[in-house]
């Protein structure tokens, strides 16, 4: 088979990805039953680590669900939620508690990462669709 045929079989529609997550964002957490378990796992293999990071960067952090959990256990560490929808990131605001916040920037992790070793921990695959904002 073709490489450019598999390659584009692959290929994500990055803005309907995004629309798509973007219109779910208000009722994703009622909904999601595997992302939540995903993220419990780990964050408790994090456990076993013995460090304090100054950056933690969560890919596709969605509603920050998971990100709360990361800027309560490294409360020192600049905690960034990356997602490529802005509903999304508007949801993770809930999770936020005034001692306790975290950066909420909106992105796609493969067309605009920061950058190899910019963070001390990652959590979670990227999703995508450009449009850096913060909030």
């Amino acid at each position: 088979m073709d490489n450019a045929l598999v390659t584009a079989a692959f290929r994500l529609d990055r803005p309907g990805v995004r629309a798509s997550f973007d219109r779910a964002s208000a009722g994703y957490e009622a909904a999601a039953v595997l992302q939540p378990q995903v993220a419990d796992e780990l964050l408790e293999r994090l456990e076993l680590f013995k460090f304090e990071p100054r950056v933690v960067l969560d890919l596709g952090a969605g509603t920050g669900r998971a990100t709360r959990e990361l800027k309560r256990r490294y409360r020192r560490a600049l905690v960034i939620a990356l997602d490529l929808a802005p509903g999304m990131l508007r949801q993770a605001r809930r999770h936020q508690h005034l001692c306790r916040r975290f950066e909420r920037v909106c992105a796609d992790a493969l067309l605009d990462f920061f950058g190899v070793g910019t963070t001390d921990v990652g959590k979670a695959p990227p999703k995508s669709e450009s449009g850096l904002f913060r909030g």
